[in-house]
């Protein structure tokens, strides 16, 4: 029996052509791992980018959005200033109108009367900031509950002694208030 595998026999044939066979598949086999492998390869590359994708699109978007927020600070800083600029010549403006006041012979509110009202006012205004930005001003910004003022507060209670002193110079006092009131009311 040994000698039909080893001598050429039919069972020799067969077991070179299982052999061959054997060959064949073991190497079919191994191009078959390596294209396995190279698929994993590329698709772990191309997970790899399409994360590198969606990082970069939400850093994109990230970037629009702070554009955008930076832009509207922008605005509305602008605005801040423009703010400040118009109330600090109102207040200017009050103040030349309280000298005009005192050429006409009122000397109610004195001109220190007005700037320590006025600072309170300020003050009153700036407690509205947070607290932090209040602890790095110089001075002290506390203002005490009753102490709290708006300028139109403040001017309500000096024009109502005003008109009290206008009053009986023009002999109309309904006239002086229905003025009042309206001023206040626009």
């Amino acid at each position: 029996m040994l000698e039909s595998v080893t001598k050429g026999g039919k069972s020799s044939t067969k077991l070179d052509e299982l052999n061959d066979k054997l060959i064949r598949h073991g190497g079919e086999l191994a191009a078959i791992d390596v294209a396995l492998e190279h698929a994993r390869r590329m698709v772990a590359d191309l997970r790899q980018q399409a994360q590198a994708a969606e990082v970069e699109q939400a850093n994109r978007a990230a970037a629009e959005r702070a554009a955008k927020i930076s832009a509207t600070i922008a605005t509305r800083l602008a605005r801040v200033d423009d703010h400040f600029a118009h109330a600090f010549g109102e207040l200017k403006g009050v103040i030349a109108a309280i000298d005009d006041l005192h050429a006409a012979g009122f000397d109610h509110p004195s001109a220190n009367s007005f700037r320590v009202n006025s600072i309170l006012c300020l003050k009153t205004v700036i407690g509205l900031l947070p607290r932090a930005w209040r602890l790095d001003m110089a001075e002290r910004i506390e203002v005490a509950p009753h102490e709290r003022k708006t300028f139109t507060s403040y001017w309500n209670a000096v024009q109502t002694s005003i008109d009290r002193q206008i009053a009986p110079r023009l002999a109309e006092p309904e006239k002086v208030e229905a003025k009042r009131r309206d001023t206040v009311a626009a």
